[in-house]
């Protein structure tokens, strides 16, 4: 069975807990996800998430720097935006992967000009279905 890797994008002050059902599904099906991973947010209140994992000496940049490199490593980025929510960081991120070519999913449809770069809308066990099918695995 092949392996697939993935990255999760949205709101993780919003939805963080959601997510992490979603990689449990991920992992559970074969599919790594690259970030986020399971841990504590250390800093709940502010815009930019920072986990626990994150080395403390780097700015929220050198974070951001970090996550966008992973993104070069993954089959399909994960868009989690229930209600159609899209933050200013996963606006930025969606951006980032079109213009490398990296395919984004969805959660559900937005009215964000940024949402008219994402590939499609499926839930978590139809993206499955859809990579190992388009991969013949």
């Amino acid at each position: 069975m092949k392996h697939y890797k993935s990255l999760i994008i949205g709101s993780f002050r919003k939805h963080y807990n959601q997510m992490v059902d979603i990689i449990d599904i991920f992992n559970k099906n074969a599919i790594e996800v690259l970030s986020p991973r399971e841990a504590i947010i250390i800093n709940p209140e502010d815009e930019f998430v920072v986990f626990d994992y994150d080395p403390k000496d780097l700015s929220d940049k050198e974070i951001e720097d970090k996550v966008l490199e992973k993104m070069h490593n993954v089959d399909f980025v994960y868009l989690y935006n229930p209600g159609g929510y899209i933050g200013l960081s996963a606006s930025f991120e969606i951006g980032y992967c079109h213009a490398h070519g990296i395919k984004v999913y969805a959660f559900e449809e937005s009215n964000e000009l940024c949402f008219q770069y994402v590939d499609e809308v499926k839930k978590p066990h139809e993206v499955i279905t859809l990579i190992k099918n388009s991969t013949g695995s």
